[in-house]
């Protein structure tokens, strides 16, 4: 009796997962530093652990994974987790300065209750929060998470600006900003409020 034997080496999808552990991370050079996007391997998580994070004017963090510093990460650029159910977490305190923008994409299918950014620390709001709406949502959630944090600066509670793309044409509804500080947390919101005027 013949056995045939084969062995594998297992593959890693490996195009857009960066796993770094490093003093400081500076984005500025990289136009987009992806964390774990567009992996076909379902479950598949970056993590970047540093001292401090920068993402600087030209620079983009996007996808839904881990970024852990000690010092804190300070956003001058680009914010853009991945959405779909997916959440981008910050380990340690988070600084949106007013040129940054966060950007979340909102479908019907994306859990209401799952925050698309998250922090473990305290977060300072500024800059612009921008939101797409995609798909038909006549029978959508009412509202969507877009981010928590542990605590807020008191001086920095909301976004400096807002803008919302959504369609039309699907009921009496229209989107608005939420925010909901109670227990010392905070919890941005993406309502769809009825009005039928």
């Amino acid at each position: 009796m013949k056995t045939k034997s084969t062995s594998q080496t297992p593959r890693t999808h490996t195009r857009n997962v960066i796993l770094l552990a490093v003093t400081a991370l500076v984005l500025s050079a990289w136009p987009i530093v992806a964390l774990a996007a567009d992996c076909p391997n379902k479950g598949v998580t970056a993590t970047v652990t540093a001292a401090s994070v920068h993402v600087w004017n030209s620079g983009t963090l996007t996808g839904n994974s881990t970024v852990s510093t000690t010092n804190g990460m300070t956003v001058d650029g680009t914010v853009a987790p991945n959405g779909g159910g997916g959440t981008l977490t910050f380990g340690g305190a988070v600084q949106l300065n007013g040129g940054a923008t966060t950007q979340c994409k909102v479908t019907p299918q994306d859990p209401s209750t799952t925050p698309q950014v998250s922090a473990s620390a305290q977060v300072s709001l500024g800059g612009r929060l921008s939101v797409t709406m995609t798909g038909d949502f006549s029978s959508a959630p009412m509202r969507f998470t877009l981010l928590y944090a542990d605590s807020v600066n008191s001086l920095h509670r909301t976004f400096d600006s807002q803008s919302i793309t959504y369609p039309t044409g699907q009921g009496c509804w229209v989107p608005q900003i939420t925010y909901d500080y109670s227990g010392g947390h905070v919890h941005v919101y993406l309502d769809r409020v009825i009005n039928c005027n």
